[in-house]
């Protein structure tokens, strides 16, 4: 596994779902309402509808309530080894929105 949806607390096993992201440009998304955080990952560039799904999750409780808001995109290359990848890795963010 190799990819995370998280909501903070982390340590809160509920709060996590990890799953496989297979290589290639993937879209990842979220939209966070009131009652409901819901995280969607697809194959290549675009908006999602129609398009089956990497994976999804929605949660539903222990959700933050809205104050001071951050976002935060990490890459991390977990376990590094001497067999590890030497070529750089690269995130190219093409849009965000954010709806108050």
């Amino acid at each position: 596994m190799n990819a995370q949806f998280v909501v903070q607390p982390f340590y809160v096993p509920e709060n996590i779902a990890r799953f496989t992201v297979p290589a290639g440009v993937m879209t990842h998304m979220f939209r966070w309402e009131p009652e409901r955080l819901e995280f969607k990952t697809i194959r290549g560039a675009a908006d999602g509808a129609g398009i089956k799904p990497v994976n999804e999750r929605s949660f539903t409780s222990g959700l933050p309530t809205p104050s001071g808001e951050a976002v935060h995109i990490a890459l991390y290359e977990f376990h590094p080894s001497k067999s590890s990848s030497q070529q750089p890795s690269e995130v190219v963010i093409e849009k965000f929105e954010y709806f108050p």
